[in-house]
């Protein structure tokens, strides 16, 4: 597991994430587009927008991150979510049809309650809604 001390993101600590103005928050990850950032050495392509006090996060690349990248995204994600007094999370990752899937990954997704969605005549990704006062962090 990693240490999330050590972790950074786009070179912030995640202690400093939460330090950050909700202006700062929203101009760093919400955007129209999708954002590429870095969280220790992987690359992490995804996508935020909040909508009524719901964050609605899209993660669909997460390249040379190696064990627990993902899972300390999550969790900072929603320490940050709760910090800014938002209601709930809405996940998706896009994980079921990579070019190289990952086993482990859809373990550890399912492992954390993640659902699998198969739109017709669209590509399938986990899902997955998380209330703040249900969080991810309390179950560890």
């Amino acid at each position: 597991m990693l240490d999330s001390e050590e972790l950074t993101f786009d070179g912030l600590a995640s202690n400093e994430l939460l330090k950050l103005s909700w202006d700062e928050v929203e101009a760093w990850i919400c955007r129209d587009d999708p954002i590429v950032f870095a969280v220790g050495k992987a690359r992490v392509l995804a996508q935020f927008g909040i909508s009524k006090s719901v964050l609605e996060a899209q993660i669909s690349v997460v390249e040379g991150g190696g064990d627990g990248i993902l899972v300390e995204l999550l969790r900072v994600i929603e320490r940050m979510a709760r910090h800014h007094n938002l209601l709930r999370i809405v996940w998706q990752v896009h994980a079921l049809n990579c070019k190289t899937p990952n086993p482990k990954l859809q373990r550890v997704l399912t492992a954390y309650q993640f659902n699998i969605v198969e739109p017709a005549n669209e590509v399938g990704y986990f899902e997955k809604i998380t209330s703040i006062n249900d969080s991810v962090l309390r179950r560890r």
